[in-house]
């Protein structure tokens, strides 16, 4: 439980203060190898993500979600998606459960 409070933090420190984003949008992600989809299910976005090799995982709903943010966690580590910009991208950041971040990549929908 203190861990998801350490994550919430820092998540919160990513966001800008002042700026308004909008809901994550379902659908694909793509970039750096990676991609996301985003589905909506009884009103919590799940995630579904996969690297190059196809190897995904999948998580039914977000552990935390603000201004257009969705933090979820699976085995000690987050999976977190953050709004750039107003083209619908999205950057995804995997981190171990210390904060380190394993992964930092940049996501442009998919048409």
């Amino acid at each position: 439980m203190k861990r998801k409070g350490k994550v919430r933090r820092y998540i919160s420190n990513l966001l800008m203060p002042g700026i308004c984003f909008s809901l994550l949008e379902a659908g694909t992600y793509s970039g750096g190898g990676y991609t996301v989809t985003i589905e909506w299910h009884n009103g919590e976005a799940s995630y579904r993500g996969c690297n190059a090799k196809n190897q995904c995982i999948e998580i039914v709903e977000p552990s935390w979600h603000h201004a257009g943010a969705y933090t979820w966690e699976n085995k000690g580590y987050c999976y977190c998606m953050t709004p750039v910009g107003k083209r619908g991208d999205y950057r995804l950041r995997v981190m171990n459960e210390k904060g380190q971040t394993l992964l930092r990549v940049l996501l442009h929908p998919v048409n």
